[in-house]
């Protein structure tokens, strides 16, 4: 079954602070927070859903230490309207972008990759996926990033040149519905950047006899174990 996207909203935090709050409205079984950050000496390290912390799924610090790209998630979420924070322990800017899914298996991780790289490379990255998957990246990197541009058939969430008293760079991403490949390409100068993409996926369905059911991974292996 695929996993379903409710809804998503992205935040350009632009002044530069500790601590960021974001609200939003959720809806469905799987929260998703991709955040592209840019900081002075440390990249934020904690990430909470109404006061619940989320999972570090993936993170990737570009190679001169001044941007990262995360995912984060959180199983069954309270709904509704909340506060989304962010915090570290020195100042920090950002884009950050919230999916609502429906439909997601307990463990929703089908695969995940990361990368950095300097000046003149182009990242592209390839993560295992399907039909009914649904893939997010994230990039981020240094001042030296002029212009950010994605694959075909990738939609936008966030592209942003930060230029703060004490954080410069840029943040972004995109997604794709059922992409095996999610493709970034920067005009880059002089820059050092990180990227990280991952497959989402729904729960799994199981027929036993002539009846189907719609089973998340946990109870798949659970079947497995008791055969």
């Amino acid at each position: 079954m695929a996993i379903t996207l409710e809804s998503a909203t992205t935040e350009i935090i632009s002044s530069e602070n500790t601590s960021q709050t974001v609200s939003f409205s959720h809806s469905g079984n799987l929260l998703v927070v991709a955040l592209s950050s840019v900081f002075k000496t440390v990249a934020p390290n904690s990430v909470t859903w109404n006061g619940l912390a989320m999972s570090q799924e993936g993170g990737i610090t570009s190679p001169n230490e001044k941007s990262k790209s995360e995912l984060y998630t959180l199983y069954n979420p309270d709904q509704g309207t909340h506060n989304l924070v962010i915090e570290g322990t020195d100042v920090f800017v950002g884009v950050v972008t919230l999916y609502s899914f429906s439909g997601a298996n307990r463990n929703p991780i089908a695969d995940i990759q990361t990368q950095t790289g300097t000046t003149g490379q182009n990242p592209n990255l390839a993560v295992n996926s399907g039909n009914e998957n649904f893939v997010i990246e994230v990039v981020s990197g240094d001042v030296g990033i002029s212009t950010l541009t994605f694959g075909g058939g990738q939609t936008s969430r966030g592209n942003n040149l930060f230029a703060t008293a004490n954080c410069l760079g840029y943040g972004g991403g995109s997604s794709k519905v059922g992409a095996s490949t999610m493709s970034g390409t920067w005009d880059v100068a002089s820059t050092s950047w990180a990227h990280l993409a991952v497959s989402l996926r729904g729960v799994i369905p199981l027929k036993i006899g002539m009846n189907s059911r719609l089973v998340d991974n946990d109870f798949f292996q659970w079947i497995i174990k008791r055969r």
